[in-house]
């Protein structure tokens, strides 16, 4: 028997609750993702039910918070874009909505060339680094644009670190 199930004669919704506090102990989760564990545990969905909502009640599972620290942690932590941190945001079950504005409040004045710029010094592992072919230039933008930033913003920094001026391709 998993150690989640109920032994015999003990409710499902409380050993529900169970399972759910000791998954928010390790870190924050987000109310689709506590469901879906819980679902994969093998819990009926009317414990589910009254186990996410007590802990949506107890302030445990409170999906704004988790966004925000989802959206700082990939942004300056990770190195991660925008479009990259909304998409992670997205995976882990935030709304659109909630999305938008936990990466809005955690970049909140910081410019994107500035995130880019760390993110290159990151892959250059701290060196200053100038770009001396095209052919660098095009990797250094494929790697910045699978990182979520935009093409605008790679396009900008690049060039200021670029000894000539090189375009990126759309074979990119």
């Amino acid at each position: 028997m998993p150690k989640d199930q109920p032994p015999p004669g003990v409710e499902p919704s409380r050993a529900a609750l169970a399972a759910g506090l000791r998954m928010l102990a390790g870190r924050d989760l987000s109310e689709a993702q506590i469901r879906e564990r819980l679902e994969r545990k093998g819990f009926p969905p009317d414990a589910i039910d009254a186990t996410v909502a007590r802990l949506t009640e107890e302030g445990a599972i409170d999906d704004r918070r988790t966004a925000a620290n989802r959206a700082r942690a990939e942004l300056f932590v990770r190195g991660r874009g925008r479009l990259r941190v909304l998409q992670q945001l997205r995976a882990i079950g935030i709304t659109p909505e909630t999305a938008e504005q936990a990466l809005a409040d955690a970049i909140g004045q910081t410019e994107e060339t500035a995130l880019v710029e760390r993110a290159l010094q990151r892959r250059w592992r701290g060196r200053a680094a100038r770009i001396e072919d095209q052919a660098e230039f095009r990797r250094l933008y494929r790697y910045l644009t699978g990182r979520g930033f935009s093409a605008s913003a790679i396009t900008t920094v690049l060039r200021a670190r670029s000894r000539r001026s090189f375009e990126p391709q759309d074979d990119i």
